[in-house]
């Protein structure tokens, strides 16, 4: 067996998750996100807006 024989450990200290394009402004729940802030729901002037679910505000 030489060295070049031997397999290398992948070199890459991120997941296959975190550098896929289910992050940042690519991912299902921006695009959640960015819905609801153009079209939020209200349950009397617009009860087909869309709801804010998953998200943590402080106000």
């Amino acid at each position: 067996m030489t060295v070049l024989d031997i397999e290398q450990p992948n070199s890459d200290p991120l997941s296959k998750v975190a550098i896929s394009n289910t992050q940042g402004e690519d991912s299902p729940h921006f695009a959640k996100w960015k819905a609801h802030k153009e079209n939020p729901y209200d349950e009397f002037n617009n009860p087909s807006g869309v709801t804010q679910t998953g998200l943590a505000e402080i106000k």
